[in-house]
């Protein structure tokens, strides 16, 4: 028990997997008595536990907060200096419970100590040795009387619990879907493409009024199709990574050249859905990446005439993401490749692929220059990568799709977030639609989001700051169950950030309104 003001944490070292347990039996503040609305009791593990005034290093914890309900630490760049999260984790839930399992740091409560409700998990780099134990922080500001609090049934085991598991909601609704994605070109936003299981490529010249498709004499497999990337500068030029291997046009999609990457696509199968794993490198054309089911990430520097492996087999690769807004001062850029282990492909609902990839946890690869290099920033075992996306606001900002919800960053992924339930965004379900357009000239990126499978079919997730604030976006007109994709209209730096595509799973839609209302495109050829 405490009563005064200070902050004082009472711990234990303790080294690997683990998990740490206390009932909150007593926190001044939550029936209106006058301490500080930001004093809190609860579960604390710090790199250094016995230094104080900040000096502790990194830490995660799950606290019952006078007048804020239980948060954890920070979500979110904490600017303010709140260290709370802007998750809110149930109310009326007086049992704490933090489990480390490796870099995951899951928060989780429960009403009654036997049922637990999982609520956030971080990914943090915090060294194996720790101090785990019990915090309290009490400040003196605006507080008319001491803060008092008490906890009781504290325990620390090591290992994670028997029962411990994250399981998402798989998405249903998307076992037969023809369209799997859409993109614009780049230097000119009337130009749109689509991709297809079976039909192969799709493309409008006028900004979707009339379309023919872009096969060229191409048939069977090479028409399933599981990426497109579209040249930067000269609309004409794309290639797409079929389950026939990769092929280049240079007219437009009239002639296709098959290229010489042995490279394993999936254009029927369940990842088809995921993001893109074909890109150019905006500020340099002639390099191109590509990324297979099990054979690896491949960089390109000639235009895709020849290939080299920079990050091994193994891996299934769910997108590719380069940073179009940041480059250093060699002119290099960031770009992230994700993935996403076999045990984690059910969630999608699209039953098993017919590739095995042989590593188990999901990686977030990264690379400063230009791909020369690719560097591990997380590897984990919770949970898989399904799309990425790099925001305009901050070099380091990163929204991931994963089987498990929707995953933010502020540390070009080495530190990222798992939103939960309490926010205006889905949670605990597959997000492969994830869109940012430049917004005139607002600072950050325009963002809409939303799960495969929503809880509420007719809403997005909108953020037009850093991707750690929502709000909902109530979608109206012809709108679909499922959500796949959304992609911005105009991928320009002239972008008004209004008008967007959105693929369902019946069809490709389209809105010019910010997301309100939304119409459905025919698309015949």
């Amino acid at each position: 028990s405490f009563v005064g003001e200070g902050e004082y944490v009472i711990s234990r070292p303790v080294e690997g997997d683990f998990t740490l347990t206390c009932k909150v039996d007593h926190c001044a503040g939550m029936k209106g008595e006058p301490v500080n609305g930001s004093s809190w009791v609860g579960l604390s593990v710090r790199e250094h536990p016995e230094r104080n005034n900040y000096r502790w290093g990194q830490e995660f914890g799950v606290m019952q907060v006078a007048k804020n309900g239980v948060r954890t630490t920070p979500d979110h760049g904490d600017g303010a200096g709140t260290r709370q999260s802007y998750q809110r984790l149930p109310d009326g839930h007086s049992w704490l419970r933090v489990v480390r399992q490796g870099k995951s740091w899951s928060a989780w409560t429960s009403a009654d100590g036997k049922r637990w409700r999982f609520g956030s998990v971080h990914y943090k780099r915090i060294p194996p040795k720790v101090g785990a134990g019990v915090v309290f922080r009490a400040l003196p500001q605006d507080a008319q009387m001491y803060f008092r609090a008490s906890v009781s049934n504290v325990t620390l085991t090591k290992g994670v619990p028997d029962d411990f598991a994250i399981e998402p909601t798989p998405a249903t609704g998307i076992q037969s879907v023809d369209i799997t994605g859409v993109v614009v070109a780049p230097s000119n936003p009337k130009i749109v493409v689509v991709r297809t299981t079976a039909r192969g490529l799709l493309k409008s010249t006028d900004g979707g009024n009339t379309w023919k498709r872009a096969n060229g004499s191409l048939t069977g497999k090479a028409n399933s199709v599981r990426s497109i990337a579209n040249h930067p500068t000269n609309p004409q030029v794309m290639m797409r990574g079929t389950s026939d291997g990769i092929y280049r046009t240079c007219d437009g999609g009239q002639i296709w050249q098959k290229l010489s990457l042995d490279c394993d696509f999936d254009g029927a199968g369940p990842t088809a859905v995921c993001g893109e794993v074909v890109a150019f490198v905006p500020s340099k054309p002639k390099m191109v990446f590509a990324a297979g089911e099990t054979k690896g990430l491949f960089r390109s520097d000639d235009g895709g005439d020849t290939w080299t492996r920079v990050i091994d087999a193994g891996h299934r690769f769910t997108a590719i993401d380069i940073n179009p807004y940041f480059r250093n001062q060699f002119g290099d850029t960031v770009i992230h490749a994700v993935t996403c282990p076999d045990r984690f492909v059910g969630f999608l609902g699209r039953g098993k692929s017919s590739f095995k990839a042989t590593q188990q946890n999901a990686f977030d690869f990264v690379s400063f220059d230009d791909g020369k290099s690719f560097k591990t920033h997380v590897e984990r075992a919770e949970l898989g990568y399904l799309n990425t996306m790099s925001l305009r606001c901050n070099q380091s900002v990163q929204l991931y799709g994963t089987t498990h919800g929707l995953i933010h960053t502020f540390s070009f992924g080495m530190d990222n977030c798992l939103y939960a339930t309490s926010l205006p965004l889905e949670s605990m379900r597959p997000f492969t639609a994830i869109g940012g357009s430049v917004a005139g000239q607002q600072f950050c990126t325009r963002k809409f989001v939303q799960a495969i499978a929503p809880v509420t079919p007719t809403r997005l997730s909108r953020s037009d700051l850093g991707g750690d604030v929502w709000s909902w976006t109530q979608a109206k007109g012809e709108f679909p169950k499922r959500v796949l994709k959304i992609v911005p209209a105009d991928p320009t730096n002239a972008s008004t950030g209004k008008s967007w595509w959105l693929v369902g799973e019946d069809a490709l839609y389209r809105s010019n309104d910010n997301c309100k209302n939304f119409r459905r495109v025919p698309i015949d050829e």
